[in-house]
């Protein structure tokens, strides 16, 4: 590429990572949690789905009223404000609202299809429990759809229309809701676990 070339990068894709403090921890408290609602609560795997995962999302419950997820709930506050600061939206004005959370526990062979997160600004997901070998977060470019894909000698991050980000316990990534993603079925015999979240402002 000569001096005269340059690669601009236009409408990127941003993706916050974070590995909270005391995860450790913090995550055997909300294991016991989550499996005490496990052993209680309905699958209210929505209409539709395809996958098979347990999962609270339609649930009527506010998990994050519990007092058992209180801290966890401060934790996606902190670090859903620093995302929504980190890209310039008025927060001062408009600060995130945590409007809907669930867990999902993924066992031998769940998965979950692609999807987005609607009538949403801001979506994440909390790594609780996550053994190794789990199935990563992939994302899905938005021009993955295209007609044509043209040959590639390599693959890289100009070139890819599926990234995955790795399923690490005390990791938590947020992410703009339109943003596409799944999970492959799991190949472990332990369970992954994680909590989810959408925001507003």
């Amino acid at each position: 590429m000569s001096d005269e070339d340059k690669l601009c990068m236009f409408f990127p894709t941003v993706i916050q990572v974070s590995q909270v403090e005391n995860a450790e921890e913090l995550n055997k408290r909300l294991l016991q949690a989550i499996y005490e609602i496990k052993a209680t609560t309905p699958n209210s795997k929505p209409r539709g789905w395809c996958c098979e995962v347990y999962t609270t999302m339609c649930t009527p419950f506010g998990l994050l009223e519990r007092e058992e997820f209180k801290e966890i709930r401060d934790v996606i506050e902190q670090k859903t404000l620093h995302y929504a600061n980190a890209l310039k939206y008025n927060v001062k004005k408009h600060k995130p609202k945590i409007n809907e959370c669930w867990v999902n526990v993924y066992s031998m062979t769940h998965s979950q299809e692609v999807h987005r997160h609607p009538n949403s600004v801001f979506s994440g997901i909390y790594y609780v429990k996550a053994p190794k070998g789990s199935a990563p977060t992939l994302f899905h470019s938005e021009v993955s759809d295209i007609m044509l894909e043209p040959p590639i000698t390599e693959n890289n991050l100009l070139n890819t229309h599926v990234t995955p980000l790795d399923a690490i316990e005390g990791r938590m990534i947020i992410f703009r809701s339109w943003l596409r993603h799944s999970v492959l079925p799991s190949t472990v015999t332990e369970d992954r676990v994680t909590i989810a979240f959408n925001a507003t402002m």
